[in-house]
């Protein structure tokens, strides 16, 4: 079993999925709150519904703010 800490980005998140990570965490949720929220089950959708793999090498990293 492997689990990899502060994980608070996009960047991170796909990487370790690409690596077979099996859990990640990290503070992103507890410091921006709904907003943040939001923004982590959308990475979480994008990678369950398998469009991660098109975007690996032509897709920017969405954007922060």
């Amino acid at each position: 079993w492997v689990h990899v800490g502060r994980v608070n980005s996009w960047k991170r998140l796909r990487a370790c999925y690409f690596a077979g990570v099996d859990s990640v965490d990290g503070t992103y949720v507890a410091f921006g709150g709904d907003r943040n929220a939001a923004r982590l089950l959308s990475w979480m959708d994008r990678l369950a519904s398998g469009a991660v793999m098109t975007e690996r090498s032509t897709i920017p990293d969405p954007p922060h703010a």
